[in-house]
């Protein structure tokens, strides 16, 4: 499970569902990579842990102009990730904890669109091939290129319906294209 689910406080109750989803659906072991917020931090885990254990913290380093926290007088260049698992995790191999994006995110997709790069470095570093990943915020469709391309399978969803139709367009225009 990849994911980026919005962090403004009026969504902090998707952290539990979140949290319920992954306790249903993930095999056990398995980790959620989910990014989060800096703001709320303590509620999300919070909030992660009522169904899930919590692993290990993480980062993606970002370029370009960054992102400033007015009230706190902080510039933020990074994204928090946080790593949990259902039931005790169970480490298949080594996860790099920080992840460095070259690229400044596009958003010509969808507002919060992110970078592809850290995506595809995370679905490589905590999936195998031919395994499934899962987006329960699938936005523009960014962890689904990431998991094509990586080889995975990929399942997606959104309540927003411009948001799906346009990872939909994306995904096809990805699985159409040679050694897809």
């Amino acid at each position: 499970m990849l994911t980026d689910p919005p962090y403004t406080n009026e969504a902090l109750p998707l952290f539990s569902d979140l949290g319920a989803f992954c306790a249903r659906v993930l095999r056990p072991g398995r980790l959620l990579v989910c990014y989060a917020g800096k703001l709320a931090l303590p509620e999300e885990i919070e909030r992660l842990s009522e169904h899930l254990r919590y692993v290990w913290p993480g980062v993606v380093l970002q370029p370009g102009r960054h992102t400033s926290i007015r009230a706190y007088r902080f510039r933020a260049a990074f994204r928090q990730v946080l790593f949990f698992s259902a039931g005790p995790y169970e480490p298949r191999g080594w996860v790099q904890d920080t992840v460095l994006s070259t690229k400044v995110p596009a958003k010509d997709l969808h507002p919060w669109q992110q970078a592809l790069e850290p995506f595809s470095k995370l679905v490589e570093n905590c999936s195998r091939r031919g395994e499934v990943v899962c987006d329960p915020f699938v936005g523009s469709g960014t962890t689904g290129v990431a998991a094509l391309r990586a080889g995975r399978q990929f399942i997606g969803c959104d309540i927003d319906p411009r948001a799906v139709s346009t990872a939909v367009k994306r995904l096809g225009t990805e699985s159409e294209k040679p050694g897809a």
